[in-house]
């Protein structure tokens, strides 16, 4: 599954199991499918916080699983709760 921030600010989303997606404005990043069924995950989307998309549904995508059409899945940063 790939996540895409659709704001113009950066954006903390909750994966589960105490873990935090950073991901900056406009980025996108590679996450597991049972994340997107948290309730907080649910409503980001519902808000248009964030978009999801499956690899399979994006015929841009090439391999690696970059896609040609943003440049790129860019890297984000997980972080577990009270880790710095």
């Amino acid at each position: 599954m790939i996540v895409t921030n659709e704001t113009k600010g950066p954006l903390r989303v909750p994966l589960g199991k105490g873990r935090m997606l950073h991901l900056a404005p406009m980025a996108s990043a590679h996450i597991l499918r049972p994340a997107t069924e948290r309730e907080a995950f649910k409503k980001m989307v519902e808000k248009k916080l964030i978009s999801v998309r499956s690899e399979a549904d994006d015929p841009s995508a090439d391999p690696s699983g970059r896609s040609v059409a943003d440049g790129g899945v860019q890297p984000a940063r997980i972080q577990r709760k009270g880790l710095a």
